[in-house]
């Protein structure tokens, strides 16, 4: 443990059209909100995982994040989701390994909450 803090990890995911802006604004404000929610720094993000699903070819989050201005010191890595039959398409999913003092509240923004309906189910 780092000053009191342990290591843990955190998921968060967000849908997009497979267009290079769309793919940038959607993985910002997946990022900032992730942090924003969970009370946590850049600095306390170890590494930063995103995988992708086959129709997003436009370009590499993880490529977008840095051109924002994210993540410069944090390591990145992606890759591309099974493609499983019936499976969501324009999806991009985030695990975050970070330093933290509690575990994470998961985001999921843009219709990405279809996901886990076993945690966003609003009709229940």
């Amino acid at each position: 443990m780092i000053f009191g803090k342990k290591l843990y990890a955190g998921r968060a995911a967000v849908c997009t059209q497979n267009t290079q802006e769309q793919i940038k604004t959607a993985v910002v404000t997946a990022y900032t909100r992730f942090l924003e929610v969970n009370g946590l720094r850049e600095k306390d993000i170890v590494s930063l995982q995103f995988s992708i699903t086959s129709d997003i070819t436009a370009a590499n989050p993880a490529t977008l994040l840095r051109s924002a201005g994210y993540a410069s010191a944090t390591v990145l890595f992606c890759s591309t989701e099974p493609n499983i039959d019936g499976s969501p398409h324009g999806i991009i999913r985030f695990l975050f390994y970070y330093y933290g003092k509690k575990k994470a509240v998961p985001i999921y923004l843009g219709g990405a909450e279809k996901l886990r309906p076993d945690m966003f189910n609003h009709t229940a």
